[in-house]
């Protein structure tokens, strides 16, 4: 239910800020109203009131067939720090709140996609609007307790739950004649990922990691990083611009605890950098750092209160965040930290921008002040033929052991190394047929070189031409290789293994074949080199297959020098 609100400007007898919400439970948390200050408002009278709204969404009053007198036009910035009246006040029980119910000023968050343009702000009940709060010094309530019931603040609404209580806050405005309009609406709403269930969002007290202070080294390291396909970068940097202080604490039972103590009596605070550290401070042997047992040691206070650990633990991003050098060891082992970091290459799907690559950049910036990657590779999710979502629930998953089953282990790798090209792709299985093509080719060249006698003979043009073909494949396709192009690779080697060595030259040396397995023998052998990190069991396959007829000497194509 979607519903048109009036809040009445303060010392004003008939004059009223128009709002609009979707979620009605969120008015008794109000504090602040936002407006576009580059945008039009307009004055317009209703019978003896005056209302204000944005110019461009005078329509909605026209589709509510509310007839109105135009009075007058301004922009959004003289609002700036208007006053009103909540017109639920009176059903709460909130303590006097400092700036509060002002009109604030802001261009990110005001658009005239839906609503009337000026937009019912709710700091406890919104990540949108408990940052513009932050920034204009409105006051955050918090009256909705994790279990969605309101609080003793809620008044009337206490014990009640958020979203069903919404009847009944639209009925207490209609009676207070503060209501506009109501009606079904419908909207994106976030839901649980597992039971599908609407979700609330509340403000409660958390630690953060004060990103603002290092926010432009993160755009920096992000600059120095190459992101596979190139443009990835830009998504990346997009994403660091709009990013803010990192909440780091959750109220949970299992993940890595908070390490910090905190006085039960003068609420001193003190954070723990090693288990060391905490033995030294707490007199006592750690035989184990999760709860429940981390949650008993304890010391002294200088106060003489009782220094307890906060009952928080981290995020699971933070744990992630330090996997690449917790995986080293460090700081106990810096010599193989400093062997093997910051990584050559992270891979991982594009999901992770907000993840896995944003929670280590930050804390790498913070430990290091250094970037903790050097290259990242992209891939998109897997769709199915219908270009939808792969999902046990809808049916539609194609397991890789499926696949493998039907295909191969390295026709799947080979279909993966062509197709990932970082956005998402659907699974088109008519593909594979090309790929056996491919495959088919490559193992009747090598056959074909099998069969030759070797016959000293001159380099013909045609030879020299394939030599030289050849060489300019190992270079370009090095190229690719070294910049973690995988599509590149196949597309190069296509090129080369069937249009111009199986198409072309092949049947240009036919007659002359026994003269050229040296040359043939040069290509086959380092082809499988090239192409056995994408496939690697069909090339190893043929290479031991070469080694048993004493053609190649290496004990696998795995350990051969590149060519």
């Amino acid at each position: 239910m979607s519903v048109y609100v009036k809040f009445k400007i303060k010392g004003s007898k008939n004059k009223h800020l128009i709002i609009w919400t979707t979620t009605p439970w969120t008015l008794p948390s109000n504090t602040g109203v936002m407006v576009n200050p580059k945008f039009d408002y307009a004055e317009v009278k209703i019978g003896k009131e005056i209302w204000i709204l944005a110019k461009d969404r005078l329509s909605e009053l026209r589709r509510m067939d509310i007839k109105f007198n135009l009075k007058k036009m301004f922009k959004g910035r003289e609002l700036n720090g208007v006053e009103y009246e909540n017109p639920l006040s009176k059903n709460l029980k909130l303590p006097k709140l400092k700036n509060a119910y002002r009109v604030i000023l802001n261009e990110r968050y005001v658009n005239f996609d839906e609503g009337t343009g000026l937009v019912h702000t709710a700091p406890g009940c919104g990540k949108e609007d408990f940052e513009a709060a932050q920034k204009e010094n409105l006051p955050v309530v918090s009256i909705v307790n994790i279990d969605r019931t309101f609080g003793k603040e809620g008044g009337k609404y206490a014990g009640k739950k958020a979203r069903i209580v919404d009847s009944e806050i639209i009925d207490d405005l209609e009676k207070g004649n503060a209501l506009v309009y109501k009606e079904l609406y419908k909207h994106e709403y976030p839901i649980c990922w597992r039971c599908k269930s609407p979700l609330i969002m509340i403000s409660v007290p958390q630690w953060f990691f004060k990103i603002s202070s290092i926010h432009k080294n993160l755009l920096n390291s992000n600059k120095q990083v190459a992101w596979v396909p190139g443009y990835m970068q830009l998504r990346m940097n997009a994403w660091l611009e709009g990013i803010s202080d990192w909440p780091i604490s959750r109220n949970r039972y299992w993940g890595t605890p908070l390490p910090i103590w905190k006085c039960d009596k003068c609420d001193k605070t003190k954070v723990i950098g090693s288990i060391s550290e905490l033995e030294k401070l707490s007199k006592s042997k750690i035989k184990e750092i999760h709860k429940p047992e981390i949650d008993k040691v304890y010391w002294k206070c200088d106060c003489k209160g009782n220094m307890k650990r906060i009952p928080e633990v981290l995020d699971v991003w933070f744990d992630s965040g330090v996997s690449s050098w917790a995986a080293l060891n460090y700081p106990q082992n810096k010599k193989l930290f400093g062997k093997f970091w910051p990584a050559d290459l992270n891979i991982e799907g594009k999901d992770q921008f907000r993840g896995w690559w944003n929670s280590q950049l930050i804390l790498s910036e913070i430990r290091f002040e250094k970037k903790p990657y050097e290259n990242i590779l992209v891939h998109g999710m897997i769709l199915d033929i219908g270009k939808i979502k792969m999902s046990k629930s809808l049916g539609n998953i194609i397991s890789p052991p499926e696949v493998i089953e039907k295909y191969g282990r390295d026709e799947m790798r080979y279909y993966f190394a062509k197709n990932s090209k970082g956005e998402d792709f659907a699974f088109d299985e008519k593909e594979f047929k090309e790929i056996q093509n491919f495959f088919r080719i490559l193992n009747n060249v090598n056959n074909f070189v099998n069969k030759l006698e070797t016959k000293k003979s001159t380099l013909k043009l045609e030879d020299k031409w394939i030599l030289s073909r050849f060489n300019s494949f190992l270079e370009d396709v090095e190229k690719s290789y070294n910049r973690f192009r995988f599509p590149e690779v196949i597309q190069k080697l296509e090129r080369f293994v069937i249009d111009d060595l199986s198409k072309t030259y092949i049947k240009i040396i036919r007659e002359r074949e026994n003269e050229v397995y040296n040359i043939l023998n040069k290509i086959r052998n380092d082809l499988l080199v090239v192409l056995s990190p994408i496939s690697p069991f069909i090339t190893e396959n043929i290479w031991q297959q070469l080694r048993k007829k004493k053609i190649v000497k290496e004990e696998s194509v795995h350990l051969c020098r590149w060519p």
